[in-house]
């Protein structure tokens, strides 16, 4: 199955990144400002989107994440498409741990 992500999953990134009504929809769209997400505790996937690199499976950290070596995929922007970006990247780190 993980080589089938592998293959696949390339080209729906390609999909989206390449479809403007898409692209319309997401960037610029539910911006958290960076400035906000420590005042709510913004954590997960919203609050690496907007600056915050902080991942609960790290820091404090629990198995099996303790014993695996992985960055924190984060952007700044802040809205639904840097919330996209954070997750293709982090299936792209999952789809890699061996």
């Amino acid at each position: 199955m993980i080589r089938t992500i592998q293959r696949r999953f390339p080209e729906l990134i390609e999909l989206y990144d390449n479809t403007a009504s898409l692209q319309d929809r997401t960037a610029t769209t539910g911006i958290l400002k960076t400035d906000l997400v420590p005042l709510w505790w913004r954590g997960g996937y919203i609050g690496r989107a907007s600056g915050r690199a902080f991942d609960a499976r790290q820091a404090p950290g629990y198995a099996p994440y303790t014993a695996l070596t992985f960055d924190v995929a984060v952007r700044q922007q802040g809205d639904v498409d840097a919330r996209i970006w954070v997750r293709i990247n982090e299936v792209r780190q999952s789809t890699s741990i061996d």
